[in-house]
């Protein structure tokens, strides 16, 4: 910080000086005085005052000595919103180093360890008028074996996940992608890391995804930023007594690009402020049992959502409505091939792609949901205490139970391969499975939500948000 005074401090200080030597001794005539007191400084600007940037140039680093690592500045900020410039630069490096920055003007460049040892690197970011505090990580190359002594960065830039291990420690890791805002034109680099504990697992993440989003089919009502996100899921979940209906006081998911899974709209027919049957907000947690809440996933709904059936709450948090399409093969019934772990919900059990191997056939297929439409998709009933959509009242496609809200399905036993809360047992894993049809992913919890997944406060209040209701996408 520069303590010293600023040349407006000195000509200021210089001019009121000069006044009252002049009064103290009697001299100059008022004229004179006015002449002097003529003399001043423009007016001060209006606006706030500017607050410095601070730079974030993440965590320290250990890797294997020959990889290329990508610096991830992307979390500094300016309090104000200010654009800010980055510059990157290498403070020490080991003997006989020749690595340099692959370009220290951007928020992720790279840099190759050629030689075992320390790299210490230093990030400073600049609003136009202020420069940030240099933030400093250390980056330790090894070379034996070939092998960190702690998890390496990995790229998962638009990567099909592969493994079906229900263990969520064989995970573990650091991950990154460089992905882009379609829409703004603007690039973004995801990151997660996912920590093994004794008896949990930690997801900490920016939550932004692995694939580009916002494409040009996408309304969102809010743009897309990076958050701190910290979700934990239990390490070997166990089935509760009863079974947790989803809530929107709980994100039902962390998949494991470090993105979240939110199923319930806050929107349902007769309640909130907006026009009837156009409702895309207002319907919370005192509202759970209302039978004709929104589906957001719907054909005749629309939310807004990407390609990737998400879009973005109101404090820019980018999150799945349904299934995130880029995570696993889209053809695994073709391919032959069983669907991976793409995520683990709230509980700790596994989220499996959609295709599983058929124990009875060996045939692999994609799992079906056990949910119907009530009546066969026949005239909606009154429900005491509820008011009934009616077809062509505001976006309401008809009066039949043709899916267009949660209440429109039912669970029916042994209609498709999944229990009522969408999943089931292969192999001796439970997990859910992303289906074609409702609930989608998930209808409920069968083990205990971990608490790190609770929302209140200004996150509940987030959850409640709007979508635009001019773009109607199906899925």
């Amino acid at each position: 910080m520069n303590r010293g005074l600023s040349m407006s401090s000195i000509t200021l200080f210089l001019v009121f000086f000069s006044v009252f030597l002049l009064t103290a001794c009697g001299g100059g005539s008022s004229e004179e005085t006015t002449n002097i007191n003529s003399i001043s400084e423009p007016s001060p600007p209006t606006s706030q005052t500017n607050n410095a940037p601070v730079a974030n140039a993440g965590d320290d680093i250990y890797a294997a000595t020959g990889q290329s690592i990508l610096l991830h500045g992307g979390a500094s900020y300016d309090t104000d919103n200010d654009d800010i410039w980055y510059m990157w630069r290498v403070i020490s490096q080991p003997d006989n180093s020749l690595a340099i920055l692959s370009d220290a003007s951007i928020s992720n460049p790279t840099l190759t360890l050629d030689v075992d040892g320390l790299y210490t690197l230093g990030l400073t970011v600049f609003d136009n008028e202020l420069t940030s505090e240099e933030d400093i990580i250390v980056i330790t190359a090894s070379s034996e074996n070939n092998a960190p002594t702690s998890p390496v960065n990995m790229n998962i830039t638009d990567v099909e996940f592969q493994r079906r291990s229900g263990q969520c420690s064989d995970y573990e890791g650091m991950y990154y992608a460089n992905v882009t805002d379609i829409q703004r034109q603007r690039d973004f680099t995801g990151d997660v890391s996912i920590l093994a504990e004794a008896s949990k697992c930690a997801f900490i993440s920016n939550e932004i995804p692995n694939h580009n989003f916002n494409d040009y089919s996408a309304a969102f009502a809010t743009q897309v930023s990076e958050q701190i996100g910290n979700y934990t899921v239990a390490r070997n979940p166990t089935f509760a007594s009863t079974s947790t209906p989803l809530n929107l006081t709980f994100t039902n998911a962390i998949f494991l690009n470090g993105t979240t899974l939110d199923l319930l709209a806050a929107a349902c027919y007769g309640v909130g402020n907006e026009p009837l049957g156009r409702e895309k907000i207002g319907c919370g947690p005192d509202n759970i049992e209302h039978p004709w809440r929104y589906d957001p996933m719907s054909k005749f709904s629309g939310f807004g959502t990407d390609q990737h059936n998400a879009h973005a709450q109101p404090d820019g948090t980018y999150h799945y409505h349904g299934n995130p399409m880029a995570m696993f093969d889209q053809h695994c019934d073709i391919t032959g091939e069983a669907s991976p772990v793409i995520g683990f919900a709230a509980d700790g059990f596994p989220i499996f792609g959609s295709c599983f191997k058929d124990p009875i056939t060996g045939i692999v297929r994609k799992a079906t949901s056990s949910f119907v439409l009530r009546d066969n998709g026949g005239p909606r009933q009154t429900v005491n205490g509820y008011q009934t959509p009616q077809g062509g009242v505001g976006e309401v496609a008809s009066s039949l139970y043709d899916g267009q809200f949660t209440g429109d399905y039912v669970y029916q036993s042994g209609a498709g391969d999944l229990d009522e809360c969408n999943g089931m047992r292969i192999d001796g894993q439970y997990g859910y499975y992303i289906t074609d049809a409702y609930p989608w992913v998930m209808h409920c919890f069968k083990g205990t939500p971990d608490a790190s997944f609770y929302r209140q406060g200004q996150a509940l209040e987030n959850r409640m948000h709007s979508h635009d209701e001019g773009t109607v996408h199906s899925h």
